[in-house]
Order: C-alpha cells, then sequence, then structure tokens
C-alpha cells in the first residue's frame, strides 16, 4: 500500500472519529440524570446528521449512540482516539500464499487467459484437492487480488470461424490491445462527442403480411450529459435508417463536434461518412472486433 493512500486512509479514520465525538458531545459535557441517558440517546437518533465522507443527511441508530458514549467515557483521557476505526493488524500487507498455489494458479491462468476469476478458483480448488489436500488454500477474495496485483488480467476469448480456426483480423485487433494501453475517457463538454449503435430487440413482431420481423433499436446518446439525442426502432440496420435517425437527432440536438461508432456496414457507407464531412462532424470509429 503506498504512502498516499494510507494518508488517505488515516485522514477518514480521523473524520469519522471527529464526527462521532460531535454526536456524544453534549452527552459528555452535560452528563444526562440518572435514568435520562436512554431518552437523551433516542432523541439523538431521531436526528439527521451530515455524513463526514459524503456530506448527506443520514441517521443514526441509538444502539450506536450509547455504544460511543460508553466507549469514549471508558477512555476519559483521549476519547476521539478510541471513536477511530479499527485498523486490521496486516492492513497494507499482502496475504502470504504457497509458492505451489501460486505455481498452479499461474499455470491454470496461462492455458485460460478468458477465464473468470471465479473458475480459475474453482479450478485450482480441484486440483489441488488431487494433487495436496494439505496445502492451505487461501480464500477467493485473496487469489483474486494476487492476480490483478501481478497482471493476471481476464483476456477477451478469441474470435473464430465456424471451423474454431482464429480470425486473422480478429487476432491481429487482439495484439494490438495488448500493445497498447486502453483508456476510458469523457469529454467537457455537451456537444462534443456522440454514440450511436443498433441494437437488436429479444423479441419478434409479426408484420402485417404475416412475416416475423426482428426489430432493432438504434440510440444515439451524449457522451458528456448521457443525454438521448434520438432512439427509434427499425426492421433493418442500413444506411437509410441510419441517415434518418441521425436526422432526427441533428433536428433535435444540434450537430455535434465528434461522433463514435463500430465498423458496422451503415456506419462505414459512402452516404453517411460523406455526410459527416459535409457537417463538419468527426467520425472516429472504434477498433475491428473492439466495440467497447
Amino acid at each position: 500500500m503506498g504512502k498516499k493512500t494510507r494518508q488517505v486512509d488515516a485522514l477518514t479514520h480521523q473524520l469519522w472519529a471527529q464526527f462521532r465525538l460531535a454526536v456524544i458531545g453534549e452527552l459528555l459535557c452535560s452528563p444526562p440524570e440518572r435514568g435520562q441517558l436512554k431518552k437523551k440517546v433516542r432523541a439523538l437518533g431521531k436526528k439527521k446528521w451530515l455524513h463526514p465522507l459524503t456530506g448527506g443527511l443520514f441517521r443514526i441508530s441509538s444502539t450506536s449512540i450509547e455504544r460511543w458514549f460508553y466507549k469514549a467515557r471508558k477512555y476519559n483521557q483521549n476519547p476521539i482516539d478510541s471513536l477511530a476505526n479499527k485498523v486490521r493488524v496486516d492492513w497494507g500487507e499482502n496475504r502470504k500464499i504457497d509458492p505451489c498455489i501460486v505455481e498452479n494458479w499461474r499455470d491454470l491462468y496461462v492455458n485460460h487467459p478468458h477465464w473468470t476469476y471465479l473458475l480459475l478458483y474453482d479450478n485450482l480448488v480441484a486440483l489441488m484437492k488431487m494433487k495436496d489436500p494439505s496445502v492451505p488454500i487461501p480464500s477467493y477474495s485473496t487469489m483474486r487480488r494476487h492476480s490483478i496485483r501481478v497482471g493476471q488480467l481476464r483476456q477477451r476469448k478469441p474470435v473464430c470461424h465456424d471451423d474454431g480456426t482464429p480470425i486473422s483480423s480478429a487476432a491481429a485487433a487482439a495484439d494490438y490491445r495488448r500493445s497498447y494501453e486502453v483508456r476510458s475517457y469523457e469529454v467537457e463538454y455537451v456537444g462534443g462527442l456522440w454514440h450511436l449503435d443498433f441494437h437488436k430487440g429479444s423479441k419478434k413482431i409479426l408484420m402485417d403480411d404475416g412475416l416475423w420481423q426482428q426489430p432493432i433499436l438504434l440510440c444515439i446518446l451524449d457522451d458528456c450529459s448521457r443525454l438521448v439525442c434520438h432512439i427509434q426502432w427499425y426492421l433493418s440496420e442500413t444506411a437509410a435508417c441510419l441517415v434518418h435517425g441521425y436526422s432526427q437527432a441533428l433536428l433535435k440536438r444540434g450537430i455535434p463536434r465528434a461522433l463514435l461508432t463500430d465498423n458496422g456496414s451503415a456506419m462505414i457507407s459512402h452516404e453517411f461518412t460523406e455526410g459527416l464531412m459535409r457537417l463538419s462532424t468527426q467520425h472516429d470509429r472504434t477498433l475491428a472486433y473492439s466495440p467497447y
């Protein structure tokens, strides 16, 4: 644990201690008469207090207030220390993991990098029961933290053809993602960037001609405000439908400075891209097989 994290945690403990002392301050300054403590504690429990971290209003149970009062009165010399959050004995230290566990976990990850941490852990438990049941197995959360700490992050499953062979362009995109850092971002101003994409509906609808059709939803979203500029159902994912829906968004919300889409056929069509160029809208597209 870094020095900055330790300072933040120490400041959090101090804020909570000061807040609890402020809650029970009147009980310590003017102790209630015999038999009146419960009444005063219940009155404090009905009040709303400002949260020391978020600043929101919330109530405190009377049992917690009574516990804080007895704890502060017991340590009368310096009651604020008794009201701080307890720090774990192993705070800031990593759990010790048996080298055999680390080795088997690494082998499982190398052979199956697209597995979830829970699936890796279940296979680790089954594997260690067969190999050496005497070796203590850490908890799932400990192994998950260890995997993240050493850089064993979950990787996406490769995109393959129907026969199981990997797609060359998908493999190239995966190599590109491993070579560069992928960051999330958010623009600072409304209208600076829009997102749009089609999404197939989960249920089919019966048309007038008696045929079943799967509806497709087009959604156009502003990045900064998360405002839905336009949303509409269509029966196909074509350039005509995209241009129609995007035009509706322009009429409602104006022209954005940039637009982010995937590499669908409608998004890269000449009609749509030339229209964006005439509107002076920068068109950014995601990496192939990486729509996120």
